[in-house]
This record gives C-alpha cells, structure tokens and sequence, in this order.
C-alpha cells in the first residue's frame, strides 16, 4: 500500500459479492431488504456515504444522512406530528456505576395520530427485526416520563388507568443501543434477550423525555391527550366480564347471583329446623349447600331440592338426608 499524496483524495472501499449456488437456493439477491440494509447501515455510522451500484440494471443509490436519526425517520415517517420529533442520546462514561463506558443508545421517537408506524431497532449496528430488551426498555422510558407528567399536572380523568401501551400505541422509532455483551435469540440475532438492556436505555430516556416535556408544556399536554384517549378507547373495548362485576359488587347482590347460578351436583335447597339442615358449624357446613330457604315462624320438615341438580352420593349427604327424615316422621300420617 504506497502513502497517501497531499492533497489526494482517499478512495473509497469497494466491496462484490457473488452468491454461490450451492448455499443458497435461488441466486436472485433480494434487493428490498439489501436496500432497506444499507440504508440503516448510512445512518447508524454518521458521516458515512454508503452507495449501491447495480450493474445489471446500471442503477447507483447513495445514502448520506447527515441529520442522522431524525433525517432517516422523517424520510420514511407518513402522518401527520402530534407533537415535534423526541431525539436524543446516553452513553455510560467511565465513572458510571451500572454499565460499563460506552454503553447506552440513541433514539428517535415521533407521536401520530394516523398512518402507518415505522419501527426499527438495532443493536451494536445488528439489525433487531424482533425487537427484544432494549425496545422493552425505551417504551418503559417513554411511560414513566409521559406518566409522571400527567400526574404532576393532574391530568387523568377520573376511571381513566394508564397503560404503557396507551402510550406506546402511536409511536414511531428508530433505536441505536450499544451494549457490551449482547445476548441475542435467533441464528441472525433478530431479538436481542440481554436483561440489563431495559434498564440501560429506559435509564436515559426517561430523565430525558421528562426534561423535555416541563420544558414544553404545551407539547407534554398534547402527548398526554393522545394517551388518554388510547386508554380510554381500550377500556370502552374490553369491558369488564359479568362475573367481575357480580364479584366486585359483593354483599348480598353478589350471594343472591351466585345463588341463582345452577350449579350441577349441588344440593342448594335442603331447609328444616335451626342448622341441622345445612349441617352444623362443627360438621363444617358449607355456604355454598347450605338451608336457603327463610326460616319464619315454626316452619317444620320443609325441604327443596333444585330440580337441575343432582345430589351427590356422599355420606356426609345421606346423613343429612336421614337427619331430616326423622324429623318428619312425626307428621306422617298413614293413607
């Protein structure tokens, strides 16, 4: 390799590739995603120009973002902005105490309100197609930060439960993380499984988003509305179970519903004299089987049995049986 003359412009590095028959099952190279690959590649290396000559169809494309994240988002983002772009960058320093120097992320984040979202993730340079921990993590950001700003402005309505995904929901992203020993799932490491990764990039987005709404309030209670009402349209689209209300209702409206529900092989209508026809509290008589019928006055040998109910054959049962038999026995009279 001869020295580089003063003045000479440095050429750039050229790279051919060949797909070889006997490894891959068709030689057509799938263009799409090399373009969507290198595309990614010019923007997560700042100042980089990455350019794609295609011979056979005399083609070149070339890709310099030189606003970096928000350049790369905004080209592909359709829809209309709630609120202007969240950009921003962490990164450990030496004297950190959790993560070693160097680890961190860069994010993009924008809010709309229709279209379709672009979401995109990447690790170390490795594109994360499966998302994973790290994504985990700048969505947590995101809800703590946007959550603590409602409640500082007491912004929630009344019934209203905030959600991660109500915050989540119409966010688009691009994610650069950095991280020391990833740990990867797949065998192109689309997911990425490092545990640490949640803490790592929510650690330095929510402090960031947080800042960044109390000093634009106006913006912050934009974004609070866009959550509010998804949180609001996804409670009205799963309403609450009517065995959920019964339960939470409680008292003697939830007995007397739990009562009127058939339960098959459940001796529920035995009544007679004091406790002995649902058994006694030292037999360990069951709410559930016990004399149901009101007891007023002198109310002798009266039982009911549900007609859709099958008596079990225990003897605890046939004892209780037996019990109120006697006690008939001295009323009756001979036909």
């Amino acid at each position: 390799m001869r020295d580089q003359a003063p003045g000479e412009r440095k050429s750039g590095t050229t790279v051919r590739v060949w797909p070889d028959a006997k490894y891959f099952e068709t030689l057509a190279l799938p263009l799409a995603q090399l373009v969507h690959l290198l595309r990614s590649k010019a923007v997560l290396m700042p100042g980089v120009t990455v350019t794609l000559v295609n011979e056979k169809a005399k083609e070149t494309q070339n890709w310099l973002f030189k606003g970096g994240l928000l350049d790369y988002l905004m080209q592909t983002l359709a829809g209309e902005l709630v609120i202007p772009v969240f950009e921003g960058d962490g990164f450990a320093d030496a004297q950190h105490d959790n993560f070693a120097e160097g680890e961190g992320a860069s994010w993009c984040v924008a809010f709309t309100e229709d279209g379709p979202l672009v979401r995109e993730s990447y690790v170390n340079l490795i594109p994360t197609t499966a998302g994973g921990t790290h994504e985990s993590g700048l969505r947590d950001g995101l809800f703590t930060a946007v959550k603590s700003f409602i409640e500082l402005h007491s912004l929630l309505p009344k019934g209203v439960k905030l959600m991660p995904e109500d915050v989540f929901a119409r966010a688009s992203y691009v994610l650069s993380a950095k991280v020391l020993d990833p740990q990867f799932q797949g065998q192109i490491k689309e997911r990425l499984n490092s545990r640490d990764a949640v803490r790592l990039v929510s650690s330095f987005v929510r402090p960031a988003l947080e800042l960044w709404l109390n000093q634009h309030v106006e913006y912050g209670k934009k974004l609070a509305e866009l959550a509010i009402k998804a949180a609001q349209f996804r409670q009205k689209g799963r309403p609450e179970g009517r065995e959920a209300q019964r339960f939470r209702r409680g008292g003697a409206a939830g007995q007397a519903d739990r009562l009127r529900k058939p339960r098959p092989g459940l001796q529920r209508g035995l009544s007679g004299r004091g406790d002995s026809a649902g058994g006694s509290a030292k037999m360990g008589r069951d709410k559930e089987s016990q004399a149901v019928l009101p007891l007023r006055g002198k109310v002798l040998n009266t039982w009911e049995v549900e007609r859709d109910a099958c008596l079990p054959t225990t003897k605890y049962t046939i004892f209780r049986w037996q019990s109120a038999l006697i006690r008939m026995a001295p009323t009756i009279r001979p036909t």
